[in-house]
């Protein structure tokens, strides 16, 4: 390469790494998403405390959230010991992870084909597409960008250590230890030894198309890589052994669905519009397979006619087909497989490579000048771009990100994951709205009417209110015998059947219906995952406590323990309270704490904490009739925890303090606390006497205290006090 290329090459290199760090520098301002982001960093055991002997050695014998990838969790570590858990940090490695692969990517077509201009246009159509969008603001899916460097390196090396000499060459092993890297990422890339015999095709030459040579070469290039085959085996073993369980549909529904999932991501690669997180499983059709059967055969079939000509068309095809087996729906882990918009990421490489090699040679045979190539791929590369900046925003947040999914389809997890964003954020009111307006805009909608009646009972505690639009979606009456045998129906006719089990419980445990809870939990005994069973035996639990059964409480509490119970059921109870309270079901919670109230009218640690959660915690706005009973419930209660033995606890005082600011007493909660810091002081706990001065600072503002959690917003985070 004379002096003149290398400027070249390395201004290409600079053009591919720039225009995608412009691109998706914006990203480095966004959040996290409430959609694995925070699973995989913050709440991570593993990884929030960064480096650690424990937390090193936990990543590569444990599987946090149910997936075994210790490289990945490293290097989320790294990202806490070098910015700490701030979103923005997590972001800008993704971000020079991918400028990294797209700068990668355009060095190695370039030297595989010895033509530049197109190894460009492959870099910048790959690196512009909307479809990298959720690869590289989406935190969790640094599995992508990460193992995909690792990906392109090992294709590098091998390639190299062809050229160099064979097994022997030192790029062998660079090559073989670059795979085991990205196995350790992401175990997708089991397909790598497959691809590498796509590239002993092309760009090596080292297997020609001729079908008689063909078969000749196949076997000892395949025995050649055995040492790739032993890794993918291995390591793909331990990454399923360490994966989550999934509900698998039917192999009948999978094999289907394939070719419609292939088509699904070709018309993505050429029309990306209405992308999203989250997108609905395939509609199966006899016609719209036979299409997806005859487009696929059509352009397979096009890129074998042209093989000898250009065999690079037909790795690029294969290359495509392959990589995407893993996620293309032959195993269902997650939510979206077979059709996520991510699992094209190294995928669409190959798709790329066999579009360019395409144009280019159409061009060559038409005799027509190059410029005609580089102005039609600028275009497409300049309408992608900004088709990227279109769904880039919608990254920002979990609100815009869910927002986004819902404008298209009612899915159930995208309710979920924006109403847990409106929960962190006190703005209940404002969801109701929202889900609400869903209920006009997608009328008898089973899905939005199933997460609504959901809702209503595990949020706002209306257990009532959600037997009636289950009522309405039925036809039939709660006191009907088939309404209940319809709701079991639900439950094992669709995918939202914890949901419907969950409901269930919460609706039958709010009328006390325990001869009915214990016949549908026999009934369902041995046909539930762990977390529905588990909350359905919370609510027996709850039922039976409420009903006074002590004993039989207990029972159902070892249940859940593996055998071994708490002493205390009633603390055991309220902690559950207090737990269900911060996680948004603030209406169910404060039932279940008026219950406990009336159960336990003479236990004042209880009662203490129960109202300064309700204190502290409840937002302005919530305009529903129970919530508005909290302000005089939460007074009331830090009263009687005073009356009853509190005189001289300054906690009681504290709360006592949060209740009357949070009813509009700041006269009296400056009295009260005043009288706390007094207390606290002739104690010596100058520490809580700090903490008292700055709520005092608060109530003579005319503000009322609101708990801070750690990202300093509204939350019930209090202990017990």
């Amino acid at each position: 390469m004379d002096s003149r290329m290398k400027t070249r090459v390395l201004w290409g290199s600079l053009l591919v790494v720039f225009a995608t760090i412009a691109l998706y520098a914006p990203s480095v301002r966004y959040d996290f998403i409430n959609l694995d982001d925070v699973n995989y960093t913050v709440d991570n055991p593993v990884v929030s405390g960064g480096f650690s002997w424990g937390a090193v050695k936990a990543a590569w014998i444990t599987a946090p959230v149910e997936c075994w990838a210790p490289l990945l969790w490293l290097s989320y570590m790294l990202d806490v010991e070098l910015f700490g858990l701030e979103p923005w940090g997590f972001h800008l490695v993704n971000v020079l992870l991918f400028a990294c692969n797209a700068g990668l990517l355009f060095w190695l077509v370039g030297r595989w084909t010895g033509r530049w201009g197109p190894a460009l246009a492959v870099a910048l159509l790959w690196a512009l597409h909307p479809a990298r969008v959720e690869s590289v603001a989406w935190i969790a899916e640094r599995k992508d960008v990460l193992s995909g460097l690792f990906f392109l390196l090992c294709l590098g090396a091998y390639v190299q250590s062809r050229e160099r000499g064979g097994e022997r060459a030192g790029w062998a092993w660079v090559a073989l230890g670059c795979f085991g890297l990205g196995m350790l990422v992401k175990p997708t890339l089991v397909m790598v030894p497959f691809v590498l015999l796509l590239l002993d095709i092309w760009p090596l030459g080292r297997m020609p198309v001729d079908n008689v040579e063909f078969c000749r070469q196949m076997p000892r290039l395949v025995l050649e890589k055995w040492r790739f085959w032993l890794v993918a085996f291995g390591l793909g073993v331990l990454s399923w052994l360490g994966g989550p369980d999934s509900l698998q549909p039917p192999w009948s529904y999978r094999l289907a669905t394939i070719p419609l999932n292939y088509l699904t991501h070709l018309w993505q690669a050429v029309w990306p519009v209405g992308l999203s997180v989250l997108c609905p499983r395939p509609v199966f059709s006899c016609r719209a397979l036979i299409l997806a059967l005859a487009v696929l055969g059509g352009l397979t079939a096009g890129a074998w006619h042209l093989r000898r000509h250009n065999p690079a068309i037909l790795v690029g095809w294969l290359w495509f087909g392959i990589v995407l087996v893993p996620s293309i729906g032959f195993f269902w882990f997650g939510t979206t497989e077979g059709t996520g918009v991510r699992f094209s990421y190294l995928p669409h490489v190959g798709l790329m490579l066999a579009a360019v090699q395409v144009a280019d040679g159409f061009l060559r045979w038409r005799g027509w000048s190059w410029r005609w190539g580089a102005s039609v791929c600028l275009l497409t590369a300049s309408i992608w771009a900004a088709a990227t900046t279109r769904y880039l925003p919608f990254w920002q947040n979990s609100r815009t990100a869910f927002s986004r999914v819902l404008q298209q389809n009612p899915l159930i997890l995208a309710f979920e994951g924006l109403g847990t964003a409106y929960f962190k954020e006190g703005r209940l009111a404002e969801w109701q709205e929202y889900v609400e307006g869903f209920r006009h805009k997608w009328p008898r909608n089973p899905t939005v009417e199933t997460y609504y009646a959901w809702w209503l009972a595990a949020m706002l505690g209306e257990s009532e209110a959600c037997i009636g639009v289950l009522e309405e979606l039925s036809g039939l009456d709660s006191s009907h015998p088939d309404f209940w045998s319809w709701i079991d129906d639900q439950i094992h006719g669709q995918q939202l059947s914890g949901l419907w089990r969950d409901m269930a419980g919460m609706c039958l445990r709010s009328r006390g219906d325990l001869a009915r809870m214990e016949s549908l939990r026999a009934r369902w005994e041995g046909n539930w995952d762990d977390r529905t069973r588990n909350l359905f035996l919370e609510e027996m639990q709850l039922a039976y406590w409420t009903a006074g059964r002590d004993d039989e409480a207990m029972r159902v509490t070892r249940e859940l323990h593996g055998g071994f119970g708490p002493p205390d059921i009633s603390k055991e109870i309220l902690e559950r309270l207090i737990a269900r309270w911060q996680q948004g079901g603030r209406g169910y919670a404060f039932i279940g704490f008026r219950q406990f109230a009336e159960r336990r009218p003479d236990d004042g640690l209880a009662l203490n904490n129960m109202a300064w959660l309700l204190a502290t915690s409840a937002p302005d706005d919530l305009r529903h009739a129970r919530m508005e009973e909290w302000p005089a419930t939460a007074r009331a209660w830090a009263e009687r925890a005073l009356a009853l033995g509190g005189d001289d606890v300054p906690g009681a005082w504290d709360t006592l303090a949060a209740a009357r600011a949070n009813a509009g007493d700041f006269p009296g909660a400056i009295a009260a606390v005043e009288r706390a810091r007094e207390l606290a002081r002739r104690s010596g706990d100058w520490t809580l006497d700090g903490k008292l001065q700055a709520r005092l600072a608060e109530y003579r503002a005319g503000q009322p205290w609101r708990e801070p959690d750690e990202r300093g917003q509204a939350a019930g985070s209090a202990p017990i006090r």
